[in-house]
C-alpha cells in the first residue's frame, strides 16, 4: 500500500512539473489564456456558434 502511494505521489509530481514547465523554468512564464475572447480562432468559433443558435431559435419561433 505504501509503495502504491509513493508511486502515485511521484507520478503526480512529474505531471505537475511537466504541465508547469513553462512557468517554472522560463522568466516571466505563464499559462496561455484559455478565454475565447483572447484567442482569434476561438472567438470566431464562438461567434459562429452563437449565430447558428440564433438561427435555430428563429426557425423554431416561425
Amino acid at each position: 500500500m505504501v509503495k502504491t502511494l509513493v508511486i502515485s505521489v511521484i507520478l503526480i509530481a512529474v505531471a505537475i512539473v511537466t504541465l508547469g514547465f513553462r512557468i517554472l523554468f522560463t522568466k516571466g512564464g505563464k499559462f496561455p489564456s484559455g478565454h475565447a475572447h483572447e484567442i482569434e480562432s476561438r472567438r470566431k468559433a464562438a461567434l459562429a456558434e452563437a449565430e447558428r443558435r440564433k438561427q435555430l431559435k428563429n426557425q423554431k419561433q416561425h
